[in-house]
């Protein structure tokens, strides 16, 4: 009997999506060519089968949103926005005398910017606030600058001027750091948008943090706020990293907001799920697979206590019992218990863990195949779940002990081709091209129970 060669472990990767979520400078369209030597930070990316796709590009300034080729597309370093003008990004010696958060390299430049920095240039609030008796002006003051970082059409680097103008005056304002991790959010600059975002979550789960008189509906819709985008700003910042623990403190603070602030009752609950979904691939990413495993079991739980009959909401993933499922948090867990099964020393704790991963993986392929499974829901995760599965059984003939008979490695190579089959021609159907390469190593893979000697 043949043994493999070594456990088919995959993860999604980020070589075919080198720009995502990257500041990037645009070049070469010549349908448009006022935007070429633009900025911009690529969203999301859309898989176009044998085509090269296209990034999502929001520009830097004005906010639009474009459909690009990666050959139109560099990457560019992050911005600082330190003595840069903002019109021309030459040198800069001239601040605008107002906002104190825009340079320019001269008169003329500031003249052609004026059209529409006069409608965001807000005086910052002087004097200490947050400490003592302040007066009403200092207050509406502050609230009218906290208003104004507030404008997500304001340039990055004039928003994390008025943020940080801001938080040196009160420096306990939850909004002004969680408005600062946004801006630094959509720079790019995404270490420090987590660290930020960690500030605004530290204060807001501090007891002392409560709503201003007569503002609680608006308080609620904050933490929510901070819960929803705050997990979204840490999801983006983990690909390809491994130092991550202030990443793994700023979800616990964001767990702790959504299931234990009165102002997060309405969260949906697949924000929470989601929330837990990343908690739980950060915890992956430090190996700490039980705990992680634990997050992303809390994440499909959360997901299966939103309504049955809310059907048509983009979360149409029910099982044969009418349960909603996080599908995403599930499948994580195979690849997790088949590394700790790589790493135990123990044959049968090895036996045991593969044994569940396959039984997971079972699980996600039964719900996506289902009849409770929406159409695009089956598109998009369909060929994934297939591949999962067949991943999970070979992995199952290599560190099962003692190995299985060869009656019982040919009859789950058989099953293996089948899904590895259908999954390529599911990749085919559903444009997700990035795909085929994993199933023709599993077809590879299984073609070796059957060659001769084997």
């Amino acid at each position: 009997s043949s043994t493999m060669d070594k456990p088919v472990e995959t993860w999604k990767s980020a070589k075919g999506t080198p720009l995502l979520y990257h500041r990037v400078r645009v070049h070469a369209i010549k349908a448009r060519p006022e935007i070429n030597g633009c900025f911009g930070k690529a969203i999301d990316f859309i898989d176009q089968g044998k085509s090269a796709g296209r990034y999502i590009v929001k520009l830097e300034g004005t906010g639009e949103r474009l459909a690009l080729k990666p050959a139109n597309l560099e990457l560019a370093a992050v911005d600082s926005g330190r003595r840069k003008c903002a019109v021309c990004s030459n040198p800069a010696k001239n601040k605008c005398s107002t906002c104190r958060a825009v340079w320019y390299c001269g008169r003329e430049c500031q003249a052609r910017a004026w059209g529409h920095h006069k409608s965001v240039c807000v005086k910052p609030p002087e004097g200490a606030v947050g400490e003592g008796d302040v007066g009403d002006d200092a207050y509406e003051a502050v609230t009218r600058h906290m208003l104004a970082t507030n404008d997500e059409s304001i340039p990055n680097n004039q928003r994390i001027q008025m943020c940080k103008q801001l938080i040196k005056k009160d420096p306990n304002q939850p909004s002004a750091w969680f408005n600062l991790g946004l801006a630094y959010h959509e720079q790019g600059s995404h270490k420090k948008a987590v660290s930020a975002v960690y500030e605004a979550a530290k204060k807001l789960i501090d007891p002392r943090c409560q709503p201003p008189t007569g503002a609680d509906a608006e308080f609620c819709e904050f933490n929510r706020e901070v819960v929803r985008r705050g997990s979204q700003v840490v999801d983006e910042s983990v690909r390809g990293r491994t130092d991550l623990e202030v990443e793994e403190q700023t979800l616990r603070h964001l767990v702790t907001i959504a299931t234990k602030r009165r102002a997060c009752a309405e969260l949906r609950k697949c924000d929470l799920s989601y929330v837990y979904h990343v908690l739980g691939n950060v915890l992956r990413k430090l190996r700490r697979h039980d705990l992680a495993i634990e997050q992303l079991h809390k994440g499909d739980a959360a997901m299966a206590m939103m309504p049955s009959a809310a059907r048509g909401d983009g979360h149409d993933n029910f099982d044969a019992d009418g349960t909603r499922r996080d599908l995403a948090s599930l499948s994580m867990i195979p690849d997790i218990k088949c590394t700790m099964a790589m790493e135990s020393e123990d044959p049968a704790t090895k036996t045991r863990l593969v044994a569940e991963a396959v039984e997971i993986a079972r699980e996600c392929l039964s719900v996506t195949s289902g009849p409770g499974c929406s159409r695009a829901a089956q598109r998009e995760m369909l060929s994934s779940h297939q591949l999962l599965l067949a991943r999970m059984l070979l992995n199952q003939i290599s560190l099962t002990t003692p190995s299985p008979s060869a009656a019982s490695q040919t009859a789950t190579a058989g099953e293996v081709k089948e899904l590895a089959t259908a999954a390529k021609a599911s990749c085919i159907k559903s444009g997700k091209r990035s795909e085929l390469p994993t199933a023709k190593l599993l077809l590879e893979k299984v073609a070796k129970f059957t060659s001769p000697g084997s």
